[in-house]
């Protein structure tokens, strides 16, 4: 099982919010608090260090992290993937955890969890979350080293991270989690279902 030591975390931020009005949803705000801000306590203790993949309001992400960096143009249309070709190259642990900006309640323990399945498959180059019999694909504990089949898969025109999963060795690990831990903020009501849930979020002093 990979060690703190040998993880970076990316955060991806750079979604154009089509379905929150454009709204930059790492920044949305729960009960007080921005999205990004859930994420980022949750995954810190998890990963060496950690980085944003966000396309705007930069300087406001930077006050979580000075690693922050828009998709380099070569990607610029190729979604998260995009993002994750751009960052891949600028991390020196073994492995990269990838998470979006807008699930904030990831488990305390993701890495741990994700981690399980290379411990049985030494060929294995990415472990994506499930829950609730669906897969989150933005949820990954991945190798670093696929970063050449990543933009060999975005060089022939391709986007979709379903898409580039089956051309690897991946495997889904079904998570334990509280109860909607990996509901994401996708549309208005979505963030109106979590105010009106707040049992969905740990309280302060589980955190």
């Amino acid at each position: 099982m990979p060690e703190k030591e040998a993880i970076t975390g990316i955060i991806l931020a750079g979604g154009e919010g089509r379905r929150l009005n454009h709204a930059d949803k790492g920044l949305l705000f729960l009960d007080g608090r921005q999205l990004i801000d859930y994420v980022v306590e949750a995954i810190r203790p998890q990963v060496k260090e950690f980085y944003i993949s966000a396309n705007r309001s930069q300087e406001l992400y930077r006050e979580f992290t000075a690693n922050v960096f828009s998709d380099d143009e070569a990607y610029r249309q190729n979604g998260p993937l995009g993002g994750l070709a751009t960052l891949l190259p600028k991390i020196r642990t073994e492995f990269a955890l990838m998470v979006p900006c807008d699930t904030p309640n990831l488990p305390a323990d993701l890495v741990q969890q994700l981690a399980v399945a290379f411990e049985s498959d030494s060929k294995l180059e990415i472990s994506i979350a499930r829950s609730d019999n669906q897969d989150q694909y933005l949820i990954a504990l991945m190798k670093t080293s696929l970063q050449e089949k990543l933009v060999q898969y975005l060089q022939i025109g391709e986007r979709s991270v379903k898409g580039w999963l089956e051309t690897l060795s991946w495997k889904r690990v079904e998570l334990r989690t509280v109860n909607g831990a990996l509901a994401n903020i996708n549309k208005p009501q979505d963030l109106r279902s979590y105010i009106a849930s707040p049992h969905k979020l740990k309280p302060d002093s589980e955190k």
